[in-house]
Order: C-alpha cells, then sequence, then structure tokens
C-alpha cells in the first residue's frame, strides 16, 4: 500500500511539473506572438546555431554557480543542501522574483526553502543576507571601475541613478547585517518594541511569536558569528564563486 501510494504521489508531483512547463510555453509563445514582427524573425534567423548553443552552456553554468554559492555558504555554519535541491531552490526562486516588484520575491522564498530542509530561519536569513551583499558589493566595486575607465557613461544620467540604486542596498544591508550582530541588545529591544505594538493593534495576539522572534534572532546572531570567527574560508570561496557567477552572467 505505501509502494502504491508512494508511486501516485510521484505520478500526481510528476502531472504538476508536466502542467508547470505546459503553462510556461504557452505564456512564453503569446509573448513571442504579441511582441514579435517581421524585424523580429529576421534578427532570429541571423543568430548562429553555435551561439544560441552556447548561451544554453552559459545560462546553465550560470544557475550551477549560484547553486554552489548558496552550498557553500550553508555548508559554512554547519547546513549541508544538495545540489540539486539548491538549483530547485535557484530557479523557484527566480521565477518569484520575475513575478514581484523589484524581484523582492526571490530572497523570501529561498529562505522558506532552506527552512523547509530543517535549516533556522536565522540562519536561512543571514545565508541569503551575506549573498546578497557580496553581490551587491561586487557590482558596486565593478560599478566604479566600469565609471573610471568609461568616463562617458557618467554623463548618462539613467545608468548612474541604477547604479546608486545598487550603492544603496549594499551599504543598507551591509549595515544592517552588521549592526545587528555587533548591537544585539539594541536590536532585540526594537524586536520587542515592534511586537508590542503589534500586540496592542491586535495584528498578532499569540504571545508565544515573541520568544520565536527572539529564537531566531538568536539563530542569526550564532551564524553571523560562525562566518566572522570559523566560516571565512566559506565566506572568501563563495565571494570567488560570485565573481565567476558575475563573469558568466555578463
Amino acid at each position: 500500500i505505501e509502494g502504491m501510494r508512494a508511486k501516485s504521489q510521484a505520478l500526481s508531483k510528476g502531472r504538476r511539473s508536466a502542467g508547470c512547463f505546459l503553462i510556461s510555453g504557452i505564456t512564453l509563445t503569446l509573448v513571442l506572438v504579441a511582441s514579435s514582427n517581421a524585424q523580429t524573425l529576421a534578427a532570429l534567423r541571423m543568430i548562429e546555431y553555435h551561439d544560441i548553443f552556447s548561451l544554453i552552456i552559459l545560462c546553465a553554468l550560470m544557475f550551477v554557480l549560484d547553486a554552489c554559492r548558496l552550498m557553500i555558504l550553508s555548508a559554512a555554519i554547519g547546513h549541508r543542501l544538495s545540489f540539486f535541491y539548491t538549483l530547485k531552490m535557484i530557479l523557484v526562486g527566480m521565477f518569484f522574483g520575475a513575478i514581484t516588484p523589484l524581484q523582492s520575491g526571490m530572497m523570501p522564498l529561498e529562505m522558506y526553502m532552506m527552512y523547509k530542509v530543517g535549516i533556522p530561519l536565522g540562519k536561512a536569513i543571514s545565508i541569503d543576507v551575506v549573498k546578497r551583499i557580496q553581490t551587491m558589493g561586487m557590482l558596486a566595486v565593478c560599478g566604479v571601475l566600469v565609471l573610471i575607465f568609461n568616463k562617458g557613461l557618467s554623463a548618462n544620467k539613467l545608468i548612474l541613478y541604477v547604479y546608486y540604486y545598487v550603492v544603496f542596498f549594499f551599504v543598507f544591508l551591509t549595515a544592517l547585517f552588521f549592526a545587528v550582530y555587533f548591537f544585539p541588545r539594541q536590536t532585540l529591544w526594537i524586536v520587542d518594541l515592534v511586537m508590542a505594538q503589534l500586540h496592542k493593534r491586535g495584528v498578532v495576539k499569540n504571545y508565544a511569536v515573541d520568544a520565536y522572534v527572539k529564537g531566531v534572532a538568536n539563530d542569526y546572531f550564532a551564524a553571523v558569528d560562525y562566518y566572522i570567527h570559523k566560516g571565512g574560508l566559506g565566506f572568501v570561496a563563495s565571494l570567488i564563486l560570485t565573481l565567476c557567477f558575475l563573469t558568466v552572467q555578463f
């Protein structure tokens, strides 16, 4: 009976996956038909087959490198993720990022999927925040180099605004990352203040939530402390992979 049930669940999961691929394929076809014209088709015919093959290889490599970053960062604080689960996390996260403003859905989704396999929420937050800091930090540094060696770009206000946007979020995340770590008492005081307001307004009625939130904060402190004192090798390895990831992406 258990074998039949497992087979039925696998079949149901396969059908759902096939349905998702079918919906994605139909959507992609409709978008291409609605937004294409004769010039689009003429341009597509100019693309060589080896260029398409190269793009497929680069996209696959980009996903692999991104998954490896998460695997190394999670392993650095004592939680191992399988490659295929991490790859699934990256792909599903990209989907949620694509359908939410400013890709805001990607980070929460990745945290949820890490939490689902046993990584405490506080540690999942630290893993994803470190990944974002590395990516934005690398983009910020490279942006300075690009503007130095291409001074004509600094006259384009749109490019400068995009660059300032990246730098702002890099500074904000980095400051938040270290502020929470170096000022734990103040952080917990703010958490207590926020929770008190939520209880007062009736948004949160169960006081057990307070203990859970403090547990998440303690897990976050422990993870950041581990990165700083013992997980430095994993941090550096992830930083190198971030550089490779961005190189392949561009």
